[in-house]
């Protein structure tokens, strides 16, 4: 108590000089009009910018909530769509049997990791085995392809990004429908090589660039990108092309993890002829 004493009557000029001001403050705004309507909008200029910031601080925190919405939404999407299933039917007159049957099925994921500027890239999933997810699935982000499901663990998956050198896709050309591989060189984030394309072929800056279906782990007819470059080098019988992805995966945020339920049937038929 006695030191607070002290400081009171050590500072008593300064503690003075804040209450004159105050009270000459509360003479201007209440016994002087003008003072008084410059006092009241100031005040609402300042109500009125911290509301608005107190908004868009609102707005950001909504985001993750619609962005959340907007993965599921478009989950439901993939998963409703005629492509992810089978047609039963062989004729146009059949009406008994059941006309489709799910061939793929989708689940959402949010991305946690991504790297995009090494030699071999790799993406890290917030879902895993107990999810769903297994290995060798084929992962879509909202605009093409991302990658292929490397390995597993409980809660978490680890994904081959379509830019690592060891990836190869099966595309083919829209308009001609010649396929071949598509290949990462380790360059531009946005540009992979697809190889295989025979030079008789017709092949157009501007192209579509599709999935070819062959292959267990993406469905027919999903976007790529487009031709951006073809070349062909000398002494060679096929091009080589520039694509320009579809997909820019240096900002994806959610995926879908592809799951082919037929997959297992497939490979036993095709490991049957093999071993014969």
């Amino acid at each position: 108590m006695r030191n607070l004493i002290e400081f009171l009557l050590r500072y008593n000029a300064f503690f003075l000089f804040i209450a004159l001001e105050a009270f000459a403050v509360y003479l201007m705004v209440n016994y002087n009009d003008h003072h008084n309507k410059v006092a009241l909008h100031s005040s609402s200029v300042v109500s009125g910018a911290l509301m608005k910031r107190f908004d868009s601080l609102q707005d950001y925190m909504r985001l993750k909530t619609v962005n959340d919405s907007l993965a599921n939404q478009y989950n439901r999407f993939l998963n409703q769509d005629t492509s992810a299933y089978y047609q039963h039917r062989t004729e146009i007159h059949e009406s008994n049997d059941s006309l489709y049957e799910r061939n793929y099925s989708y689940l959402s994921a949010k991305v946690i990791n991504n790297s995009t500027d090494r030699p071999n890239n790799y993406i890290t999933l917030q879902r895993g085995s107990k999810h769903g997810i297994e290995s060798n699935s084929g992962v879509l982000s909202g605009d093409g392809l991302a990658g292929i499901v490397l390995k597993t663990s409980k809660n978490y998956a680890v994904v081959m990004s379509l830019l690592h050198r060891d990836m190869r896709v099966s595309a083919k050309i829209k308009r001609s429908q010649h396929f071949g591989s598509l290949v990462w060189r380790g360059n531009n984030p946005r540009i992979m090589t697809l190889e295989a394309i025979p030079k008789h072929a017709k092949v157009v800056k501007g192209d579509t660039i599709l999935t070819s279906g062959y292959s267990t782990k993406f469905p027919a007819d999903l976007m790529i990108g487009i031709v951006k470059e073809t070349k062909i080098e000398p002494g060679s019988s096929f091009y080589t092309i520039d694509v320009e992805l579809n997909t820019d995966l240096t900002n994806i945020e959610y995926v879908n993890v592809v799951k082919n339920l037929m997959r297992n049937e497939l490979l036993e038929l095709e490991k049957s002829v093999k071993n014969e």
